[in-house]
């Protein structure tokens, strides 16, 4: 799952942006929180793991921005099937977007104890607010920009703004489970958790962006609706810009998938 910025109105570059649109959670909601907590769905060691979700803290800024650079990149079907990885410009300002849309303090994490008992990442879902005077950001990065450009085309055709009658919402910018413990449910959990979030902070609705067919399943699971969805083959008809080699044999089409809360 990806997107940074659509609703298209004036013009930034990418660090000119994360200098001006500045956005954080309101002082009047507990920080940090834990969302909620749940058990493991297969055993590791004998026993089914205790996970809770909480809010992304000052100390795991870092190693989230480094779990979405390395692994989520090199999984997500857009960033895989457009070699994301492989853009030094593209990555280097993933990093910096990355950077930004944690210090709003939306973005949540799944926690578990290792062996040692020391909390650990299990998984990441990076969250941020879309408003209606949304810039549009143009990067420097061949692939980021590739992506983004379907990204805000796919958003263009049903603007949620104008769809739900709102001035802002909430949306994602990844979820990443760690290898080590997927098939333990965490995806269901993170979804659930996103409807928490958006109603403690006052968002009336939130829109996911669901490029693989896993993350499909798990929010039509929890009970999403879909808002809109693009086959990956009629978007390179659409778009030869927007063509992915390969990316049919993942998954084969982008949904758009909400919660109104």
């Amino acid at each position: 799952m990806l997107r940074f910025v659509v609703n298209l109105k004036s013009k930034l570059n990418v660090n000119t942006f994360i200098r001006t649109m500045a956005w954080s959670r309101p002082d009047t909601i507990a920080y940090p929180t834990t969302w909620s907590k749940f058990d493991g769905l297969r055993e590791i060691n004998g026993k089914k793991p205790k996970f809770w979700i909480q809010d992304i803290t000052e100390d795991l800024i870092e190693p989230v921005r480094h779990s979405m650079m390395t692994g989520f990149i090199a999984e997500e079907p857009l960033c895989k099937y457009s070699k994301f990885n492989e853009d030094e410009v593209s990555v280097a300002e993933g990093w910096e977007l990355y950077k930004h849309v944690l210090s709003n303090k939306l973005s949540v994490v799944c926690m578990t104890n290792d062996a040692e008992g020391k909390p650990k990442i299990a998984g990441i879902s990076c969250l941020t607010r879309i408003s209606k005077d949304e810039p549009h950001v143009e990067f420097s990065g061949k692939c980021l920009t590739k992506v983004m450009n379907l990204v805000e085309y796919v958003y263009s055709v049903k603007n949620p703004i104008d769809v739900f009658k709102v001035d802002e919402y909430m949306t994602d910018r990844g979820i990443y489970i760690l290898p080590e413990y997927r098939g333990q449910g965490i995806c269901n959990e993170i979804l659930h958790a996103w409807a928490a979030v958006c109603k403690a902070i006052g968002f009336k609705v939130i829109i996911g962006t669901f490029t693989a067919i896993g993350s499909q399943k798990s929010a039509d699971r929890v009970g999403f609706k879909e808002l809109n969805s693009f086959d990956y083959a009629e978007l390179e008809k659409i778009n030869p810009d927007f063509s992915l080699p390969g990316i049919q044999e993942h998954t084969k089409s982008l949904r758009l998938l909400y919660q109104v809360v």
